[in-house]
């Protein structure tokens, strides 16, 4: 899939496009002057751990072999996501746009990086990203009812 145009073949001319669709007058988004929330975290698990949560049956035939490899890195790639990705959404739905710019994700995947989840708040009037929640610090996940609490009281701190 592309959004290049293409010059129709019998007159050479650009075809006709309202502005809205016309891919060359697109522009990029200025910089968020509001707070953002970024979800650091590690996708990295031992496939051990994932085997004895989630149960995936081995195949009973030899054509079902990558059958079976897709179904277990699925399963693995979804057990990763899930937390981040809730929380993700849930501080999206709980702050509409002009309290909270973006929440986005940054998945790691390196050995120092093992059981990360850091949420970092970032605003404009603050050189240095704050560090909301920290997993290996709190002692665990954070509870979404207090996460918000906690967002709620610095977002409105801060801006």
């Amino acid at each position: 899939m592309s959004c290049l145009v293409k010059l129709p073949k019998d007159d050479g001319k650009p075809p006709k496009l309202d502005a809205s669709l016309d891919p060359y007058t697109f522009v990029f988004p200025p910089p968020l002057t509001t707070a953002t929330i970024t979800i650091e975290f590690c996708d990295r698990v031992r496939a051990s751990a994932i085997e004895n949560q989630i149960p995936v049956l081995p195949p009973s035939s030899a054509d079902g072999i990558d059958e079976y490899q897709n179904r277990k890195s699925l399963t693995k790639s979804t057990f990763r996501l899930h937390r981040a990705t809730w929380v993700q959404t849930e501080l999206c739905l709980t702050f509409p746009t002009p309290a909270i710019g973006c929440v986005s994700l940054i998945p790691l995947s390196s050995e120092e990086t093992a059981g990360r989840f850091r949420i970092w708040l970032t605003t404009p009037n603050e050189p240095e990203p704050l560090l909301m929640w920290d997993r290996k610090v709190e002692g665990g996940f954070p509870e979404l009812k207090v996460l918000v609490s906690l967002s709620v009281t610095v977002v409105c701190f801060y801006n």
